[in-house]
């Protein structure tokens, strides 16, 4: 048994039969629910584990082992099995659904030659708006950040310079519009993703038509409970920046202005703290399925072969667990930088006005270095999805070259639509 498969069995007790005598895909058609909510307070780690094994299935194809393919291929299709009906049943999340429906299509594809599939269930209706909201707020976040942290540096600059200077003159008259435009900005950024958060929220709590048997049977406490683990980071980090902008923009104005440099403070102190706990219960989810994975790999009664398979999984999580360890190395570097810069323009700090543009020119570089060092580390994120891979390359192994059929109006055909994954 795979290492994969080892694993759900201890998790879940009783894993069921993957193909029958006459081969035919049973696992499917064996998700009650009660299997199902076993699986479910531990979607997320799932999620990880099948990234993990597509890196590794990738692998796999590439090097034409055929029986380490075909049983990669299994275990892939039996996670995609979970996954899209834990994402369709009682997440009710369209767009993640629909991505494993996608990838189990390719995955059927393949083994077609070998396995007999029933029909999936049709997609469900995705209108993309939380995932369109989701993109345009990663996207324009560098802007908000750059265009208000220029802006700061442009500020400091005049102590500097002569209060006839020409260039006083050119910043008065430019912040006359722009310093109302960006601290408008700067809160109005969160309003889209924060509400689209709160209604998705509301709408997995309150019962109504859209809301499946299968969610609605699991309680208003655990389907809290499941939003959180959702939503936790984004509702607590924009309706923290959310509310501290609106306080900037509307409080500290006049006389207080000089006291919104303490809740810009604040606040950075707050997203060093956030971003600290993000990594914390993200890296804890990982080191916990690599314990199940160790705690497996020491039972006696496995085989040696299983043990090996066990160790090889083991290395693609590890290689998962890096790369997520340094973004989040990266992202809490970027917090403190920017606390610290920012800590700077304190007043028992701040003896000479330069000291205070020393620190505004670090937020400026330190955006721009984060942006930079993202890219990067993204040309080095592991595989985590084999769809792209051509079908009829695959299909040149013999294993699953497949026969001329008898009758080929059962033979199912891949769904080749592109979907988009999301932070």
């Amino acid at each position: 048994m795979s290492a994969i498969r080892n694993r759900l069995t201890l998790f879940s007790g009783n894993l069921p039969k993957v193909v029958n005598e006459e081969n035919k895909w049973i696992f499917t058609d064996a998700l009650d629910d009660r299997l199902l909510r076993q699986f479910l307070a531990q979607y997320q780690s799932l999620d990880l584990e099948y990234r993990a094994h597509c890196a590794k299935l990738a692998r796999d194809l590439l090097s034409g082992e055929q029986e380490k393919i075909k049983e990669g291929l299994e275990d892939a299709l039996i996670l995609a099995d979970l996954l899209e009906r834990i994402y369709r049943d009682y997440l009710n999340v369209p767009r993640e659904a629909n991505r494993f429906l996608k990838d189990k299509q390719f995955y059927r594809q393949i083994l077609s030659a070998q396995i007999k599939f029933q029909d999936d269930a049709p997609k469900k209706k995705d209108w993309g708006v939380s995932s369109s909201i989701r993109n345009i707020t990663s996207d324009f976040n560098p802007l908000r950040l750059l265009s208000i942290r220029i802006r700061r540096v442009l500020l400091l600059i005049t102590p500097l310079v002569h209060e006839t200077s020409a260039y006083r003159q050119w910043f008065k008259e430019m912040d006359r519009f722009a310093g109302p435009v960006l601290s408008y900005f700067a809160w109005m950024f969160f309003v889209p993703r924060l509400a689209n958060n709160l209604i998705m929220t509301a709408k997995h709590l309150i019962p109504g038509p859209w809301m499946g048997r299968e969610e609605y049977d699991l309680g208003l406490a655990y389907r809290f409970w499941l939003q959180l683990q959702r939503r936790w980071f984004e509702l607590g980090n924009d309706t923290a920046w959310l509310s501290a902008n609106m306080i900037n923009c509307f409080v500290m104005v006049g006389a207080l202005a000089p006291y919104a440099l303490y809740v810009s403070l604040a606040l950075q102190a707050f997203d060093v703290i956030f971003a600290c706990l993000r990594a914390a219960v993200d890296i804890n989810r990982m080191h916990k399925l690599q314990k199940q994975y160790e705690a497996l790999y020491n039972q006696e009664h496995l085989l040696e072969n299983e043990k090996k398979d066990i160790r090889a999984h083991q290395k693609f999580l590890k290689e998962r667990m890096a790369f997520e360890y340094k973004r989040h190395c990266l992202r809490i570097s970027n917090t403190v930088i920017i606390f610290l810069a920012l800590s700077l323009a304190l007043p028992f700090i701040a003896v000479h006005p330069v000291i205070p543009l020393i620190g505004a020119i670090i937020t400026v570089v330190t955006a721009l270095a984060l942006l930079a060092a993202e890219q990067a580390l993204e040309q080095k994120k592991p595989v985590d999805s084999v769809t792209h891979i051509q079908v009829e390359s695959s299909l040149q192994f013999g294993l699953f070259r497949p026969q001329p059929p008898v009758n080929q109006e059962n033979e199912h055909r891949a769904d080749h639509h592109s979907s988009f994954e999301n932070v």
